[in-house]
This record gives C-alpha cells, sequence and structure tokens, in this order.
C-alpha cells in the first residue's frame, strides 16, 4: 500500500476508545461503525480483545480509514512481528456514520464525541438519515489472533482502556446489548466499581464521625449518619450486586443474547470463573 492511499479497519478492543485511536493512528478517519459476521468476541489468554470464528453470531464495532503510516503503527501496536495478532481482510456490514460526524478520529476527540454528534443533526433535515443504509463492504483490515483463543482475564488498564472504548461506541450507535451480554462478563462496568468505593468511603466518614463524636461530648445529641453497619451491608450487597449484573442469569437473557454466546463444548475454550455461559 502506497503512503498516500488508503484501507479500511474495524476495531473491537481497546482501538474502539478514540482518543487511543487519534494518539496511535493520527490521519486516521472515523468513517461509521460495522458487523463482523460469524465471529465471536472474546478476551483471550493474553488478555486482550480476540475475535474467533463461530457461526451465527456477531461482533460489533467502530470502522477507521488508515493510510500506510497509520496501519504500521497499528502492526506494531497489535504486535503483528511478535505473533500476538495476525492481519487479515474480512466483508463487514457497514453502517456509514451521518454527515458531519465522519471526521479525522482527532478532530472528534478535540471536540467531544456528543458535541461532535449534536453539532452534526443541528445542520442535517427532519428527513435526513441519522445513518446511511447498511451495505457490505470487503476487504477491511482486522486484527486477530488463531493462536491465542483460549479464555483469559484482563489487566486492569485494559479494562480502564476498554470502558473508554465502549462508552465511545455506544455513542456512536453501536448497540449497547452486544457490549452488555458480550463483553461485560469480562470488562465490568466502571460504575459498579465508582458506587462500592464510594460506600466505602462514607464508611470511612462514619468511622471518623463515631470517633470525633466521642471525642467531643456537649450536651446536644449531634445528627446521626448511617451506621458502620449499615454501610458494610450496602457494601456487601452492591458487591453481590455487581457479580450478578457482570454475569446474569441466562433466563433475564432476551433471546437475541445466544448470538453473541459462546457455547462450552467448542474447541475454543469456555471463559474461567463465569458463572453463566451458553
Amino acid at each position: 500500500m502506497s503512503r498516500t492511499s488508503a484501507r479500511l479497519y474495524f476495531a473491537y478492543g481497546s482501538n474502539l476508545w478514540l482518543q487511543q485511536m487519534a494518539s496511535r493512528c493520527p490521519s486516521s478517519f472515523y468513517v461509521g461503525r460495522a458487523v463482523l459476521s460469524d465471529h465471536y468476541w472474546q478476551i483471550n489468554e493474553r488478555g486482550f480483545a480476540n475475535v474467533i470464528p463461530r457461526s451465527g453470531s456477531n461482533v460489533h464495532g467502530l470502522v477507521y480509514r488508515v493510510n500506510a503510516d497509520d496501519e504500521a503503527s497499528l502492526d506494531r501496536c497489535e504486535g503483528t512481528r511478535s505473533g500476538a495478532y495476525s492481519k487479515t481482510y474480512k466483508s463487514v456490514i457497514l453502517h456509514l456514520a451521518m454527515e458531519g460526524s465522519r471526521l479525522p478520529t482527532w478532530k472528534i476527540v478535540e471536540g467531544g464525541v456528543d458535541q461532535t454528534l449534536r453539532e452534526a443533526e443541528r445542520w442535517l433535515g427532519p428527513n435526513d438519515p441519522r445513518e446511511h443504509q447498511a451495505y457490505i463492504q470487503h476487504n477491511v483490515l482486522v486484527y486477530l489472533s488463531e493462536t491465542y483463543t483460549r479464555w483469559g482475564d484482563p489487566k486492569q488498564e485494559y479494562v480502564d482502556r476498554m470502558n473508554h472504548g465502549i462508552q465511545d461506541a455506544i455513542a456512536l450507535r453501536v448497540p449497547p446489548d452486544f457490549y452488555q451480554y458480550a463483553v461485560r462478563p469480562s470488562i465490568p462496568a466502571p460504575r459498579i466499581r465508582s458506587r462500592v468505593t464510594r460506600l466505602r468511603h462514607d464508611n470511612e466518614s462514619s468511622r471518623n464521625h463515631e470517633s470525633s463524636r466521642r471525642e467531643h461530648s456537649s450536651s446536644e445529641a449531634p445528627s446521626r449518619g448511617r451506621s458502620r453497619r449499615e454501610i458494610r451491608r450496602e457494601i456487601r450487597r452492591e458487591s453481590r450486586d455487581s457479580r450478578r449484573d457482570a454475569s446474569p442469569s441466562p433466563e433475564s437473557w432476551p433471546a437475541k443474547a445466544r448470538n453473541y454466546m459462546l457455547p462450552r463444548s467448542s474447541s475454543y475454550g469456555a471463559p474461567r470463573s463465569r458463572s453463566y455461559w451458553w
């Protein structure tokens, strides 16, 4: 590929995060969202996202246009020379983004995803499509591993980057259900951790309040906040709810979630420490 030519690239992992993509590939251009059919999303034993073949399953992601320099940068970041990932070329179902939102990635980051979309919609008429009709796009670059296909656990820094990417992807109209049923069992949502952290902070505040009350007695009874026992009970309940939300009971899943789940009998192996899996 010449330095001036361009290629379409399908991102399904941490490169969903526009800020990371703009940093790695300064000349990249956001094109739209896409669906990779007959593949399944996983975290492999290296702790990173991967897609593996499975008939009837779909992987959702974002499509960028990259030049040769950007592609060389992706090769380095994805570890193609070391064999961490291989370069493949797939057909995807591409949904072109609406006019005004197909922009250089850095420009969307600079203006903010939500603000960019609001400005794009402001210039559209009431009958203008917010998204173009989908079509099959061939020869799209996809990085995947055919060597590392066993299930693993992600590192915390990768979880953080994935959560940024998921937030951007959902803002760009990737269906949230995909992340809820295919990705969340491996990538916990940040709001769960922040909620428990806030409760623990309340527990510390309550402990300090009780200590201060003992040291400073007065004729007027101080206002009583939540007791430490109540806060600890809520922390345990929130932690239990977090584990349940991260691995919900199959009875609570809609039928379409089956398209995202990998059967235990698959030769690619089953995820470890997962309570429920198809």
